[in-house]
């Protein structure tokens, strides 16, 4: 009998997993999804953008459960709850039977139709608790204040103010979407004209 694997590597920040969805999009971060894979008997994490339609056959057939993650998820967490999820996912495994429905698509039947909903709300109640307060992404123009002129800044100044604001988004756990250096850029022209 197969063991199961947790394939979620160990995160050292909380917003290791958070990343930004494609510009334009109304929603800022891509999802983070919990890949349950109840043929290989492994755990494993993922971004998806929230706007890319279709669903992985694998998905559809229900061989893989996948468990949308709160986006604010601390993900230096996830790899230590998998391992105490493990125990369960073995014992729910025992109630569930992957079977070829027409020689091809591999399919998968529980002994009760709630299995599926129940693991869900199970995981999703675990990782609820496993959040952070940290901002996140943050478009660069609501974070980059114009608190000075930058009219007769050198491009290697710029360079250098570029660095210390992104030195500072990062260690107060932001994000930053869009580029600093294109702001500070666009308002050194603007002066300048």
């Amino acid at each position: 009998m197969t063991e199961w694997k947790n394939n979620i590597e160990t995160y050292d920040s909380a917003l290791a997993l958070t990343e930004i969805n494609y510009a334009g999009r109304t929603q800022r971060q891509r999802n983070i999804v919990l890949l349950i894979d109840w043929e290989n008997k492994t755990v494993s994490v993922e971004t998806r953008s929230p706007d890319i339609s279709g669903i992985p056959s694998r998905e559809y057939f229900g061989i893989v459960t996948t468990v949308y993650l709160p986006l604010n998820v601390d993900a230096s967490y996830i790899h230590a709850y998998v391992d105490d999820l493990i125990t369960y996912l073995e014992d729910v495994s025992n109630h569930c039977e992957i079977y070829y429905q027409d020689g091809v698509n591999k399919r998968i039947r529980w002994d009760d139709y709630n299995y599926p909903w129940e693991i869900e709300q199970y995981i999703q109640g675990i990782f609820d608790s496993v959040t952070h307060e940290l901002p996140g992404i943050i478009d660069v123009w609501d974070y980059v204040v114009k608190e000075k002129s930058y009219k007769n800044l050198t491009n290697e100044e710029i360079e250098q103010e570029v660095s210390e604001i992104e030195s500072d988004a990062l260690s107060s756990g932001v994000i930053l979407d869009g580029d600093v250096r294109d702001v500070l850029e666009s308002w050194r022209d603007k002066e300048q004209n």
